[in-house]
């Protein structure tokens, strides 16, 4: 008695909780749940203690690896901000529920450590201090693998994991790197100014694993949200 007591006090807040975030929509509706979902966006994007929801505004990553081929370059103490000023163009979810894809801009900073040598828009380049990145217009398209799962409530909950992902520096990339060539004044101006003006080429180059970073960490947000609300709960028949 006392747990069908809790279970249903946890239920009645959870719909209000979800009353206040957004309004459902039919899946077949996408106008609808693009307007819905970019209300929601900011109320997401900082949090929902009610829900374990974590916050993704700011989002801190310790450690990234950007290496290619023909360069070391190593991200360390990320600190993202601005994420919550993402637009979302649209969402799709497939007639089986299997897979949602979702395409969206991001205009955000990123600030942190970085080390780098070897070759960066085939320029011969070296450097160790503080990176600063702001993208102002970065398109997103994630893809989303879909299934239904029994929640601890005893109803169903969606749950979701990566797919794949594409990126395109649409907007403009500033890219900042500092203490290139351990201080060369000469060479890292000259290398600075190059970077100044390849933003969105150097983001196009190195940025893939960073925004898998940033995709993973979203991706486990909505997974603590799909956790807490029923299926039933995100959309109308």
């Amino acid at each position: 008695m006392g747990l069908t007591v809790v279970f249903l006090v946890v239920n009645i807040l959870l719909l209000s909780v979800n009353a206040e975030l957004f309004s459902k929509c039919k899946l077949s509706d996408s106008n609808c749940i693009v307007n819905e979902a970019n209300k929601f966006v900011p109320v997401f994007t900082l949090g929902i203690p009610e829900l374990k929801v974590s916050s993704l505004d700011p989002v801190y990553i310790k450690y990234i690896d950007a290496s290619t081929g023909t360069l070391k370059f190593l991200m360390t103490e990320n600190n993202l901000t601005g994420i919550k000023n993402s637009k979302i163009k649209s969402i799709k979810i497939n007639e089986s529920k299997s897979t949602i894809s979702i395409v969206y801009t991001v205009y955000c900073q990123l600030d942190g450590l970085y080390e780098m040598s070897g070759n960066l828009l085939f320029l011969p380049i070296m450097g160790k201090g503080p990176l600063h990145t702001k993208l102002a217009g970065t398109e997103i398209h994630m893809n989303l693998n879909l299934k239904e799962v029994m929640g601890e409530d005893g109803k169903k909950h969606w749950s979701v994991s990566y797919k794949s992902h594409k990126y395109f520096a649409k907007g403009k990339s500033d890219v900042v790197f500092e203490n290139l060539f351990e201080g060369n004044e000469v060479l890292a101006q000259a290398a600075q100014q190059m970077i100044s003006q390849n933003g969105n080429a150097i983001v196009t180059e190195i940025g893939g694993p960073a925004v898998r970073a940033v995709i993973d960490v979203i991706i486990n947000s909505i997974e603590e949200f799909l956790k807490a609300v029923p299926a039933e709960d995100l959309y109308v028949e």
